[in-house]
């Protein structure tokens, strides 16, 4: 029977031919797994593979990875982000026929604005964005203070933080 009820005969002929008789392939689905690729060695965190069926969709697994000062954006299936993409969590079906498929985290490195404050000067600087992992000089003082000269930045009003010379990359 083409449902896979009627006799089964296997290839050794076992089971009485009648004078014409119809046999029908029976198909068992492939399985393949998902790899998730963390594609930075900075990223961190772990995935387990994902394992699927062919013909049977299936959502892809949450992405549990991580880095610092970037942005995860989906997945691809080649790393430099020119492959097939696919969103977080998307419902999936048929990405490979058998074996294993790696897809691979697409990252986008955060932006972030840089205030600068007089701290008892004078005068006006417009913000500054920088990209994460991107050099970029800092925009040069133009604050003033009478009797007092420009000696460096520091993330802290009392000093107390990070210094960064004028100019500085």
């Amino acid at each position: 029977e083409i449902d896979g009820t009627g006799v089964h005969y296997d290839k050794n002929g076992v089971g009485k031919f009648a004078e014409e008789i119809t046999l029908y392939a029976e198909w068992g689905a492939n399985s393949y797994s998902i790899k998730f690729d963390k594609n930075s060695e900075s990223a961190t965190g772990t995935m387990s593979n994902l394992a699927m069926v062919y013909g049977t969709e299936k959502q892809l697994t949450q992405n549990a990875y991580s880095w610092t000062g970037y942005t995860f954006n989906g997945w691809n299936t080649k790393a430099d982000g020119t492959g097939a993409s696919f969103t977080d969590k998307q419902s999936v079906n048929n990405l490979a026929i058998s074996g294993t498929i790696t897809i691979y985290a697409q990252w986008t490195p955060n932006t972030y604005t840089v205030k600068f404050n007089a701290n008892g000067g004078t005068g006006t600087m417009q913000d500054e964005t920088m990209t994460y992992d991107t050099n970029k000089a800092l925009t040069v003082n133009t604050f003033t203070r009478d009797g007092y000269t420009f000696e460096k930045w520091n993330t802290k009003a009392d000093g107390t933080g990070t210094n960064y010379t004028d100019g500085q990359s």
